[in-house]
Order: structure tokens, then sequence, then C-alpha cells
């Protein structure tokens, strides 16, 4: 009886265990996005965030407004991306209190017709972080980011 018990417990741990790493461990070898961090990824994660930023204010992010009421709910972006079509038109990048451009279209050829406002950023090279981004076009939200990425 007493073996018996010894292996019903086993064989329970051991199907705990495995259920914990499929839902927990397994889904943070993916390089991609997710809605909700594994228990591991939350270890892993190193997100920066604007100065102004909080997750209430970013809740009341939504289509159609402007970038004065973005910025008024949020505060400034540390990055901005900006494009003409799928093209990356330059790529600015705000630290120690100073804009820095990265000029991706060096022609000068290419029209800006959407911009994306990060508010996060990863906090280093390989870390899991949470993106926090808003999409304008025509100077209104066209779109909202809210997800973990996975590095």
């Amino acid at each position: 009886m007493a073996r018996f018990l010894a292996v019903a417990v086993t064989t329970l741990l051991v199907l705990v265990i495995w259920a914990f790493l499929k839902a927990q461990v397994i889904p943070t070898w993916k390089d991609q996005p997710r809605d909700e961090p594994s228990f591991v990824s939350r270890l892993l994660e190193e997100t920066e965030y604007s100065e102004s930023f909080t997750e209430t204010g970013f809740s009341k992010v939504r289509p159609g407004m402007t970038k004065k009421s973005v910025d008024s709910l949020v505060g400034q972006p540390l990055q901005i991306l900006q494009k003409s079509g799928s093209n990356i038109v330059a790529f600015l990048d705000y630290r120690d209190g100073v804009w820095h451009k990265e000029a991706h279209n060096l022609r000068g050829d290419l029209t800006i017709d959407s911009e994306i406002y990060y508010y996060s950023r990863q906090a280093s090279p390989t870390a899991d972080w949470y993106v926090r981004a808003v999409t304008f076009s025509d100077g209104r939200v066209t779109g909202v980011t809210k997800t973990f990425y996975i590095d």
C-alpha cells in the first residue's frame, strides 16, 4: 500500500510540474508578443516607461483622439517612429533629456503619413517588456498597442 501511495504522489507531482511548465515556461521560448506574460517572463521583464506614463492614462486613449489629448493623458513618448506607407522615414529616441534622430530616408523624398509613439521600451537588449504605443495618422489616433513582448 505504501508503494502504491508513493507512486501515486510522484505521478501527481510530475503532472503538476508538467502543467506548470506547459503553461508558464514553454511559451516564453517564443520570440513573439503575448497579451499576458507568463510567470517566468514577469521575473525577467525589464520595461522602461516615459516619465509621465500611467496605465490608467494609457487605458483612456481611443481612436480619433488628437496628439494633444494623448499627451495630456500619458505625457511625452520615449520614441517616435515616422513612416511613409511601410517605409521608415525616421526614428526619434528620447534619452538624457534630448531627442536623437536616426534618419532612414536620406534622399528626403518620402512624406510622413503616420507616426508611432512609444511610451515604453526594452530596458536591456534581451529583456522581455511591456509594449505601450499609439499610432497617429493626420494627427489623430488610429491604433493603440498594448502587449507583452518576449525576447
